[in-house]
């Protein structure tokens, strides 16, 4: 295994917990809103920010671990066979 596709793995699941952590962040603000009674409104922006930025790391690892393209042209099909 190459070194870029453990790193590919490593932000994988760094990309998927800090995914999970942002979505129960936002089920502890939305219960704390309806414990206190108050209409939710908006997203804390940290809330908002964590959940971005994991989902693009998520996304780079997912690049980082996935193979070359394969060419899906008729052509190159044809000329295998």
């Amino acid at each position: 295994m190459t070194v870029i596709v453990s790193l590919g793995k490593f932000l994988g699941w760094f990309g998927f917990l800090t995914l999970f952590h942002s979505a129960y962040s936002t089920y502890e603000h939305l219960s704390y809103l309806k414990a206190v009674e108050k209409i939710p409104n908006e997203m804390p922006i940290e809330i908002t920010v964590e959940c971005l930025i994991s989902v693009v790391i998520f996304a780079i690892s997912i690049i980082m671990v996935a193979g070359p393209l394969k060419p899906i042209l008729m052509k190159d099909e044809m000329t295998k066979k």
